[in-house]
């Protein structure tokens, strides 16, 4: 008995069209909006499975016309929504997404890895070094438990837990696009979707002044901050991602993305939504009480501006120059952080002077930076654990908060080795990025605009390590950018040995 492909498996013509990603991900989210307000107003816990039942009638309906393309398009998504099953006591602390909790995503993506697993010997064998080094990071976050080192064990196996997740979402990404069960655009159009229904909720928070009682899907309490005209700015502005700062950290990725899915789907005729997309968007972001999420954003649009540009003059057709560029970007972006805590007084009054910059919390955020420093001299190789951070802030006279930058936060609590393993993943993923701009990708180029500007939010915040809201989504769309690449290589690699033959047949029938 022979076992069916997998394309036969799941459906005939394999490739999930804009059609089904589209009215999945609105059945999907349309039944979120309206049950959890319910089960958040409610104060019994137990009502979370109802959401997560709900979430499972819409697998079964993406089943029933793709299991495994449908799965990882419902991963995604919910990845999106602050919406989990706290299993202790702690969860309502300030990190509380580092766990333990059960998160809507993690069915979908139990369902894909199976299927992936089930059907293994059908899949291609290739693995991108961006997926290795995550794997390897993944395992790397476990040696400081293992050599005793953090001061909370259960923090730094609840961060290896979650950056095992995140691993585990590009694999699953990776070969459903692989396989052809999914599109190359399927999951960047998947996210741009349910994004534009964060941003739609969000505007109705704003509105109505509150985040109509979806705290305890993120934030334990609604943060209005101050009056921005008739409104308020504050962290209810949030959708269903639990938090301002994380929907401006997926509306900085993800915009530019979505830009460039509207142009290579309509070119001209996309302006005029692009701009005003980008523009309402920024508005709204003006109210998130984000000021590293709203200057990141501006980076995004600023670099869209100029790779639009370039692209139009012909500029991006060589992989190198445009990975070149990409790379230098996100390095200096990198070093910025450096360049933080060695002109603390530079960085206040620049701080002061620009009016998109809140600095009231600057002096908390250089006690964090210096401290983070310090730590990283003191344990080079290993870290502190992950998550452990906030366990010895007091040590070094600052706040008990996770500290505010991805990549401080990497050489504190992992070291030195899992620093250059994480950035040396992103790099890899920047890599694949160009060589699919150079094919004429227009959202693989929307991707490294959307990139550069979420490198400079993690350079002064967290949010791409401690919520899955960020890194989740992150990590599947980087698998979606290795993935399109990698096709892009294996049909060029595929017609240069048709050429090849055909240029020694040729040989053949002269020499005859």
């Amino acid at each position: 008995m022979t076992t069916p492909s997998l394309a036969a498996l799941l459906r005939a013509d394999a490739d999930c069209s804009r059609t089904d990603v589209l009215a999945t991900v609105a059945l999907l989210v349309c039944g979120l909006f309206l049950f959890a307000p319910l089960a958040t107003r409610a104060d019994v816990t137990p009502l979370y499975a109802v959401v997560a039942a709900l979430a499972g009638v819409y697998a079964y309906l993406a089943a029933r016309r793709q299991l495994l393309g449908g799965s990882v398009v419902l991963l995604v998504t919910l990845a999106t929504f602050s919406a989990d099953y706290p299993l202790t006591g702690r969860a309502g602390e300030y990190a509380s997404q580092l766990g333990p909790k059960l998160w809507l995503f993690q069915g979908p993506l139990l369902l894909a890895l199976g299927l992936l697993v089930l059907h293994r010997d059908r899949l291609p064998r290739d693995l991108p070094p961006a997926g290795v080094a995550l794997g390897l990071f993944a395992l790397w976050t476990l040696v400081p438990v293992a050599l005793g080192r953090p001061l909370d064990t259960r923090a730094a196996v609840y961060f290896a837990l979650l950056v095992g997740q995140c691993w585990l979402t590009y694999v699953a990404v990776y070969y459903t696009v692989r396989s052809g069960a999914l599109g190359p655009r399927a999951v960047p159009l998947a996210l741009v979707v349910v994004l534009c229904a964060h941003l739609l909720l969000a505007v109705a928070q704003v509105v109505n002044g509150d985040s109509f009682g979806l705290s305890t899907l993120g934030e334990p309490v609604d943060n209005a901050f101050e009056a921005v005209g008739p409104f308020r700015s504050g962290t209810h502005v949030a959708g269903f991602t639990g938090m301002s700062y994380r929907l401006a950290a997926l509306a900085t990725l993800l915009v530019p993305v979505g830009v460039g899915l509207l142009a290579e789907r309509w070119r001209a005729g996309a302006l005029p939504l692009a701009v005003g997309g980008v523009g309402a968007t920024g508005a709204l972001l003006a109210l998130t009480y984000t000021s590293a999420g709203q200057a990141a954003y501006l980076v995004a649009c600023v670099a869209l501006l100029v790779a639009f540009a370039c692209d139009a003059l012909g500029l991006l057709e060589r992989r190198s120059v445009v990975f070149g560029c990409a790379l230098l970007g996100y390095l200096a972006l990198v070093a910025a952080i450096v360049a933080v805590t060695r002109a603390p007084e530079l960085l206040l009054s620049v701080a002061d002077a620009l009016p998109l910059v809140d600095a009231r919390n600057l002096d908390s955020r250089l006690a964090q930076y210096r401290a983070g420093f310090a730590l990283a001299a003191d344990h080079p190789v290993a870290g502190i654990g992950g998550g452990n951070f906030v366990e010895h802030a007091h040590e070094f006279g600052a706040n008990r908060r996770p500290i505010h930058s991805a990549y401080l936060s990497l050489a504190a609590e992992t070291g030195l080795v899992g620093l250059l393993l994480y950035v040396g993943a992103q790099v890899s993923v920047l890599a694949s990025a160009a060589t699919s701009v150079a094919e004429r990708s227009l959202p693989a180029l929307g991707f490294l605009c959307g990139f550069l500007g979420l490198t400079t939010l993690a350079v002064f915040d967290h949010l791409t390590l401690l919520s899955y809201v960020c890194a989740i989504p992150l990590w599947g769309l980087c698998a979606a950018v290795d993935a399109e690449a990698a096709g892009t290589n294996a049909g060029t690699d595929a017609a240069a040995r048709g050429a090849g033959g055909v240029a020694q047949a040729t040989r053949a029938r002269n020499d005859s």
